[in-house]
């Protein structure tokens, strides 16, 4: 990919095709901050582009708006970069102008996508020979009815739609209908390895139990990708006929805020995932140690061994941001000295520099 200059009219069409998506169609705080962090960029404002005018101009905060406390905008601006690389990597996966948010920064970047080839690397993790998107995805499946009287039977079909529409309220959160099924798919199964091809990381499911007195639900979240459960509660409350309906809506925004807020469950566990990725091999673990017997001695040898060592570390095991950083700041070092070998150093450096800090 290549910068260039491109036409204003153009990334403004581009902002509107990506507000148009499927991706960003529910998704108006985001396209609002886009459509203005690209339009204060376009009108020469770019130095302008703060944490603390975007915090005014397009959350309404007052001018005691403090963004070293409050986190919202970088919180959005984390949303906004992961609904970006999803974008491009399905419904605009063969647009030409690519719009990025360097990361530590809200001054987007545009940028001529010469073939479609060059797509935006997504956050992914292997899993046997299949890809797993750390993309927060979810399937709602078919809570079952554990009581006695089978006309709760719609109340538990009820609570699962209920449910699936509340989830699907939540910008970040793409969610799956799988109301056919009533149990977290057996590892290996056919609709576990389907599920898993899609894409889908977690599911929820559960039982309700109701009597003359009280409505009990039972929910539990289960990671596809680890198969174990990760999360469970119980509800209960009080039955009251003439307010079921409240009742179970109630439960659902409960249930929802638990897992699917920015603080909630499922960000909790992905932020975990990606944070994890360390060394799980020797040979991962013996590169990094050259790079650092690289610093002691800084000798040619140690460089080059170092080298060589953490550009296999990073193809055997693409999850070592530690193996990431070290091998960036060898690229760094080579750029800084001006070596020949070095022309494409620098704009290496930058992708395994960001690599790195995605990672870890």
């Amino acid at each position: 990919m290549s910068a260039v200059e491109i036409d204003k009219s153009e990334v403004l069409r581009q902002i509107d095709r990506i507000c148009k998506s499927p991706e960003f169609q529910s998704k108006q705080v985001l396209c609002r901050f886009l459509t203005y962090i690209v339009n204060e960029s376009l009108a020469g404002r770019r130095e302008k582009i703060k944490a603390f005018s975007i915090g005014v101009d397009v959350f309404d905060r007052d001018e005691n708006f403090d963004p070293g406390q409050d986190t919202l905008v970088r919180i959005n601006a984390i949303r906004l970069r992961r609904m970006l690389d999803l974008y491009y990597s399905k419904t605009g996966r063969h647009d030409e102008i690519l719009i990025e948010i360097p990361k530590g920064a809200y001054k987007p970047r545009f940028i001529y996508k010469n073939s479609p080839e060059n797509k935006p690397e997504t956050t992914t993790e292997l899993v046997g020979d299949k890809v797993i998107s750390l993309e927060p995805t979810i399937a709602v499946l078919s809570f079952s009815n554990l009581g006695k009287d089978y006309q709760y039977n719609y109340f538990s079909k009820g609570f699962s739609y209920e449910l699936l529409v509340e989830l699907s309220n939540y910008e970040d959160m793409e969610v799956y209908n799988y109301l056919s099924v009533d149990s977290h798919p057996e590892y290996g199964s056919k609709l576990h390895s389907s599920m898993i091809e899609k894409g889908i990381h977690f599911t929820i499911g559960g039982a309700v139990n109701m009597d003359e007195k009280r409505i009990n639900i039972l929910v539990n979240l289960h990671d596809l990708f680890e198969d174990r459960q990760i999360w469970s509660e119980k509800y209960s409350e009080i039955l009251d006929a003439e307010n079921l309906i409240a009742t179970q809506e109630n439960i659902a925004q409960k249930i929802c805020a638990k897992i699917g807020s920015e603080y909630g469950v499922i960000f909790r566990k992905l932020t975990e995932d990606a944070n994890r990725k360390k060394p799980q091999d020797i040979s991962t673990y013996t590169a990094i140690f050259k790079y650092f017997n690289y610093l002691s001695s800084r000798t040619p040898e140690s460089a080059n061994d170092a080298f060589e060592a953490l550009s296999i570390a990073v193809e055997k095991y693409p999850h070592s941001g530690m193996a990431f950083a070290s091998l960036a700041a060898l690229h760094g070092t080579a750029y800084g000295m001006d070596l020949k070998e070095a022309q494409d150093s620098y704009e290496t450096f930058g992708k395994l520099a960001d690599k790195a800090y995605m990672l870890d």
